[in-house]
């Protein structure tokens, strides 16, 4: 049996305590008493003064600076510029260039490292943008974070020249990232001063699951079964051994979420198990938007950072997932983006296509 193989078993075996809950898979959702398996979502008290991050992968809380808003209106437009992965963090009236702060947090799974993530982030401002950085530099918070730090320098049009600031928090599981941006004379005012705040205000909490809202979803309407998300957290898939002794170990392994969209069929009894596992596009699955962190050069770096939006095609198949289920099927559509290659690394190495080195997940 393979890695994935194994890896859609451990979702299988997971989910049958689901399919014998009172969980409604049936018709439109319902509020309902979800499994801790499935909802992985903590009721959180978060200390004095500090706000949950709602970000649905986030887990993390922090202070917000006197006088800023959360997904301020930006730019001559007044555009709000939030977006799934990550919070804008800004003063009303702020332009698109600063003063600003984008956060993001998620997940840090093996073989995916801090480090992995300090690299895609100079490697994004240093090497694709050609800004000049500065040396990393470590840093502890007020709230005992071990933490990295480097900032860089960048011309904000009629503006004038600016300063930005990447800070990176983490723990052995979780990480969180911090982007600010201002002109020098902001940068050296009160707003460097409100981001070191801020920044020291972070604290961890448990990560939330990221739960797809499927009845958004084209011709799910026209099934009378309407399937529904789960998340189970994180697994590590790795290559067959044939495989990874022809590779460079730094490809061998990548994280990879449990989740995807399940759908039961009417009546009791035993019933078939259908698997929907989709392919890709030739478009990158996490687009980045403006102020994201997205690093082609970064093979190892294969989820969606803050600020890239993931194209969730296994819930594109909720109207056939319906379907089965209204055949008599239990029927799991799983999310296999991060079992393909994202970003892709050129080249043939010993007969092993690089470029598509993540279809050796599939069997």
């Amino acid at each position: 049996m393979t890695k994935l193989y194994g890896y859609l078993l451990l979702t299988i075996i997971t989910l049958a305590a689901l399919v014998e809950s009172p969980v409604s898979l049936r018709g439109t959702p319902e509020s309902a008493s979800v499994p801790a398996t499935i909802a992985a979502i903590s009721a959180v008290t978060p200390p004095t003064g500090q706000t949950i991050s709602e970000l649905p992968g986030g887990g993390f809380t922090y202070v917000l600076p006197d006088g800023y808003l959360l997904n301020p209106p930006v730019g001559p437009e007044g555009v709000p510029v939030g977006d799934e992965r990550s919070i804008l963090l800004g003063k009303a009236g702020v332009t698109d260039l600063g003063p600003l702060v984008r956060v993001g947090g998620g997940v840090l799974q093996a073989p995916f490292t801090a480090e992995d993530l300090l690299n895609a982030y100079r490697d994004y401002y240093g090497n694709q943008y050609g800004l000049e950085l500065t040396e990393t530099e470590s840093l502890t918070t007020a709230n005992c974070l071990s933490g990295t730090r480097f900032t860089f320098a960048i011309m904000l049009g009629v503006e004038g020249d600016g300063t930005g600031q990447v800070t990176l928090l983490s723990s052995d599981s979780q990480f969180v990232t911090l982007v600010a941006i201002a002109s020098n004379e902001a940068w050296a005012g009160t707003f460097s001063a409100e981001v070191a705040a801020l920044t020291d205000s972070i604290a961890l909490i448990d990560v939330q699951s990221i739960l797809p809202d499927v009845t958004a979803t084209a011709l799910v309407g026209e099934t009378s079964i309407i399937p529904q998300p789960y998340s189970l957290g994180w697994t590590t898939l790795t290559l067959p051994d044939e495989v990874a002794a022809k590779v460079s170990e730094t490809l061998w392994s990548r994280p990879a979420k449990l989740e995807g969209i399940i759908a039961v069929p009417e009546g009791d009894g035993a019933h078939p198990v259908a698997l929907v596992l989709h392919g890709r596009f030739g478009q990158e699955i996490c687009r980045p938007m403006p102020g994201s962190i997205s690093s082609p050069a970064q093979a190892i770096v294969t989820f969606c950072l803050p600020g890239g939006a993931e194209s969730r095609f296994d819930v594109g198949h909720a109207n056939l997932v319906g379907a089965l289920a209204e055949e008599g099927y239990v029927v799991l559509a799983i999310n296999l983006n991060d079992t393909y290659d994202i970003f892709s690394v050129e080249g043939t190495v010993n007969g092993i296509d690089l470029n598509n080195i993540g279809d050796y997940f599939i069997p």
